[in-house]
């Protein structure tokens, strides 16, 4: 909710500004955004990486009219990995924690560095990296510790992703957080590799 009600307090300002153009373009990007993430049900659990590196560039084509020229995302995929099958919604709220949190604070213009690869034939590996402000250790730890209540409602985003892998691979996914202060963090997952029948059409 609070990312929808930031988005159309964002069209307001734009439509404000008589900035036409640049409204039509989030709010295409919030319908494929909308589209994407409120599909439910058995069938709509899983989407291919190119889906999801596709909401997340739409997440951040609408944050960049928030905060112009605050950050900067640079996003590498492997080759032949693009229709692969994850779990919808892992890599965005990673992205998004790290330019709110990790980026916000900083007075100079910040990177988030997205990173999709395969270590072997069996395995995904996803890194997100950012050269923000960083975590204190001690609230490192909390966080780590919070991944493992089941009833966690103060920690949605990463918790929500923790639990989603838990669900889905059981022990067979490693998640980890590294982070110092005023270097920035690092989020890298590592799960099972499993493809599409038929790869689909680019989208990026």
């Amino acid at each position: 909710p609070h990312y929808l009600n930031n988005v159309l307090n964002t069209v307001v300002y734009l439509t404000a500004a008589g900035k036409n153009q640049d409204v039509v373009k989030i709010v295409h990007s919030l319908i494929y955004t909308l589209h994407e993430t409120l599909k439910v049900g058995d069938g709509n659990v899983e989407t291919t990486i190119e889906k999801e590196l596709e909401l997340t560039k739409c997440y951040l084509d609408i944050q960049r009219y928030r905060y112009p020229d605050v950050f900067q995302v640079e996003v590498k995929c492997e080759e032949g990995l693009k229709d692969c099958l994850v779990p919808k919604t892992m890599i965005q709220p990673l992205v998004e924690n790290a330019v709110f949190h990790g980026l916000e604070q900083k007075i100079e213009n910040g990177t988030v560095w997205v990173h999709v690869f395969s270590p072997d034939h069996a395995t995904l590996c996803f890194v997100v990296e950012d050269d923000g402000c960083g975590i204190e250790p001690e609230r490192l730890k909390q966080i780590l510790a919070s991944l493992e209540i089941e009833k966690n409602t103060t920690k949605i985003g990463v918790f929500n992703i923790y639990q989603r892998l838990k669900l889905y691979y059981d022990d067979k996914f490693s998640f980890d957080i590294k982070s110092s202060l005023k270097k920035g963090t690092c989020i890298t997952i590592s799960i099972p590799r499993e493809s599409t029948a038929e790869p689909e059409g680019s989208i990026l």
